[in-house]
């Protein structure tokens, strides 16, 4: 991580974290300065991708939380129950 922040393409972006609650919920909003990615190949589990670097956190995420994707896939907003 340390190494991709210090490349010269990434020393001017920024990211925002807004958390907010909302009933019996804290919403985490995450959004990024770049261009996004298609996030519908990761959102469930698929056994021929097991063992890939990319992809897996995203379906063990979505397991227990409720994340959804806005836009390109730079924007983020994850809900967490307050039980």
């Amino acid at each position: 991580m340390e190494r991709r922040l210090a490349l010269p393409e990434n020393t001017q972006k920024d990211v925002l974290i807004r958390m907010r609650k909302r009933g019996a919920s804290l919403l985490i909003e995450i959004v990024d300065q770049g261009p996004g990615f298609d996030y519908e190949p990761y959102l469930t589990m698929d056994e021929s991708r097991l063992f890939h670097n990319h992809g897996r956190g995203i379906a063990i995420a979505r397991a227990s939380l409720k994340i959804d994707y806005i836009g390109s896939g730079n924007k983020v907003v994850v809900t967490i129950p307050l039980h």
